[in-house]
């Protein structure tokens, strides 16, 4: 590895999901703390780090891309670059053999290490760094350094790893068993977000409905209860709860919270109980309708987003149609429909009863297809109601306008609103009278 550059710039390319977004958080902190400057564009750096993702096969092939994206540049340019993240945690033996061109693969949580890399206090072996460790050597999650976000919201790692262990995934073998923050670590994190501005904090994890599940010293309602008494108008919203963990208590605590959005992301995955079975999902459809009928019953104006996975082993036609007369008949307010991709290690890795792939991408075609009637249709219900809004940007698309979210809407996942205000518009929360429905997108003016 070469020298630490004398200009101490780094870009930090993040891949994959919102709790990838939090750890680039964390070494950015790190790197700050250090003397490292984070820009916005790797022909400004002097560094790179790719942080990467290693869920499914077209991430873990972005993640490729990227990293090789990163080496040629840096090759033209000079400087380090570093890979950590998910896919160097799950391949780091393999990545350090095949991309010697890499300067360090460094395994998941380790900023402390990242930092030592490019101040040059690290020595290679046979030119480059390479940093495994197990999941359980991975780094405090009670940590303290942490940027706060530049944008009005903000990711809350509550937990990481998980012990669901569906037939499907692999990230327990990246991310190890359920390991809970501490309730006062995170609600200290809320508390420094919401004073710098943030007006959504959005807590994620594996599983946030499991959190406190592994140390029986905490759980989501409890967590809840003390994020309630922050001071300050702020959204907090939840994302990833598995249906398993929704429990009476939780469902009460969200539909009495003063500060949590009526907006459940509750990740299905399917309804026939057959494949629920090969999927080890520890549910089954009269569980998932139970759990279904209480939130809406008991949580007013709630939205419900869930994702679905087509083409797993076990899903017949039947299973399929199983699954769509279901979603006809509940009307979900959001949906994601994704294609199963065989991971090697995972239970259900090459499965015998498994659908081929032009088969699996119709099934996910005339899903989406379906859903976007029933949502054209659920989202006119809005339409003449004045919604509490999050204005976060001028917008690129239309002139005059600006783009923010209702309470319905998780950001980068689900719709936006665009808003025509009086001038003098700052980014906030406002009241808007919607005017017009199109899909998930709404239109509508500042009252």
């Amino acid at each position: 590895m070469g020298e630490t550059p004398a200009i101490k710039t780094v870009y930090i390319n993040t891949l994959g999901c919102p709790k990838n977004e939090v750890d680039s958080d964390i070494l950015s902190a790190y790197l700050n703390g250090a003397g490292w400057n984070i820009v916005d564009s790797p022909e400004e750096a002097a560094a790179e780090i790719v942080n990467t993702c290693g869920f499914i096969s077209q991430a873990k092939s972005e993640s490729i891309e990227a990293v090789f994206e990163a080496v040629f540049r840096r090759k033209q340019q000079g400087g380090p670059v570093v890979v950590t993240g998910c896919l160097a945690q799950r391949y780091g033996k393999e990545l350090c053999e095949q991309i010697p061109q890499a300067d360090a693969i460094i395994g998941l949580q380790r900023p402390d290490l990242v930092v030592r890399v490019l101040n040059g206090e690290e020595k290679p072996v046979n030119g480059r760094i390479c940093w495994i460790g197990s999941p359980e050597a991975q780094g405090d999650l009670n940590q303290t350094a942490r940027l706060v976000p530049r944008s009005l919201h903000g990711y809350v790692k509550i937990s990481d790893g998980c012990n669901n262990h569906c037939g499907y995934c692999i990230i327990p073998k990246i991310r190890g068993s359920l390991h809970s923050r501490s309730m006062e670590n995170i609600e200290d994190e809320v508390r420094r977000f919401v004073d710098a501005g943030v007006r959504e904090v959005i807590l994620v994890a594996q599983d946030t409905a499991a959190f406190g599940n592994d140390n029986g010293q905490s759980s989501l309602q409890a967590l809840i209860g003390r994020l309630d008494k922050i001071p300050g108008d702020f959204w907090l919203r939840l994302l990833y709860m598995h249906p398993m963990h929704l429990t009476d208590e939780l469902i009460d605590t969200i539909a009495a919270s003063k500060k949590t959005i009526p907006y459940l992301d509750l990740p299905l995955q399917h309804i026939s109980d057959d494949v629920l079975r090969v999927m080890n999902r520890k549910v089954t459809r009269s569980i998932i309708e139970d759990r279904l009928a209480r939130v809406r019953d008991r949580i007013d104006d709630v939205v419900i987003r869930t994702t679905f996975l087509l083409g797993h082993p076990g899903e017949t036609e039947k299973c399929f149609n199983e699954l769509i007369d279901f979603i006809q008949e509940f009307e979900f307010d959001r949906l994601a429909a994704f294609a199963y991709s065989p991971e090697a290690g995972t239970a259900v890795f090459n499965h015998p009863d498994t659908p081929t792939p032009g088969e699996t991408d119709r099934r996910v075609e005339r899903l989406l297809s379906m859903q976007e009637t029933i949502v054209g249709r659920r989202s006119q219900r809005y339409v003449g109601q004045s919604l509490r809004c999050l204005l976060e940007t001028p917008s690129d698309i239309y002139d005059d306008m600006w783009e923010g979210r209702t309470m319905a809407d998780a950001p980068e996942i689900d719709g936006t609103i665009f808003v025509t205000t009086n001038g003098g518009q700052k980014p906030g929360f406002v009241d808007v009278t919607v005017e017009q429905a199109d899909g998930y997108d709404l239109f509508g003016s500042v009252k």
